[in-house]
């Protein structure tokens, strides 16, 4: 009959310790090394004896799209690729938001709109179909297309050309594109250009259990899934109105 591990240590251990040696089966297996792929950077380089990252130094375009709110948070990600990682990297945004980048020290290339501009559509912009087909009926939707046509083509300058502002400046050949997904332009300039692109946001972009798309118009308020309630709010308020339209016709 085979024994278990505790039983064979015991029996072995016993006549181990008359002869000093250590018993041949341990009593737990060890646990298994961490895989350098799950181990944070913070926790690689000569202390931790992991390897550092084999990643050359990049030149590295942030592409954002929105109001100052959007753009900040990537600056302090442009400063950790820089300081940390030894990347070149360039913000390229609206161009009234030179100011805050470049008192940030970063380099920077004016996208074509405004984040002041940028700021008043975001409340008015809804993916309810109601309320997206009175936007779209809208003339100066026309206009707000116009608009996001020139943001597109300023993109591919941002990744290839010189800042305008700066008359000593080189062009930028870009590695590598880091978007916010409302810049639009981004993934064509990665495909235009052969380089990786990473979408990111810092506010929660795709909907979830607890917090539907930011442009659904649905309410965000305290309860277990706003995103059902609104649904259900929405149903109740269509068979309101359909219910009118029979007493009516």
């Amino acid at each position: 009959m085979a024994c278990s591990s505790t039983a064979a240590n015991d029996m072995m251990g016993h006549d181990a310790r008359k002869s000093g040696a250590k018993p041949l089966l341990p009593e737990e297996p060890p646990s298994p090394p961490a895989s350098p792929s799950m181990v944070s950077t913070s926790q690689r380089g000569p202390q931790s004896g992991l390897p550092e990252l084999d990643c050359p130094p990049m030149r590295i375009v942030i592409m954002t799209s929105g109001t100052q709110g959007d753009t900040m948070p990537f600056v302090q990600l442009a400063h950790v690729l820089r300081e940390r990682y030894g990347h070149v990297v360039r913000i390229a945004t609206h161009g009234d938001l030179r100011g805050p980048v470049e008192k940030a020290g970063l380099r920077f290339y004016p996208l074509k709109g405004s984040a002041h501009q940028m700021a008043s559509w975001g409340p008015s912009f809804s993916l309810d179909p109601i309320q997206f087909a009175k936007i779209a009926m809208n003339p100066h939707s026309i206009y707000k297309v116009s608009v996001i046509r020139t943001i597109i083509l300023s993109t591919i300058k941002a990744c290839t050309e010189p800042d305008p502002a700066d008359e000593n400046a080189e062009p930028f050949h870009a590695d590598c594109i880091i978007a916010n997904p409302v810049s639009f332009g981004h993934i064509h300039c990665a495909e235009a250009l052969g380089v990786p692109l990473h979408l990111f946001f810092p506010n929660p972009w795709v909907a979830t259990v607890d917090f539907p798309h930011p442009f659904a118009s649905w309410p965000y308020k305290s309860t277990p899934n706003p995103s059902v309630r609104a649904q259900q709010q929405a149903r109740k308020q269509r068979a309101a109105q359909h219910a009118q339209y029979s007493t009516l016709t």
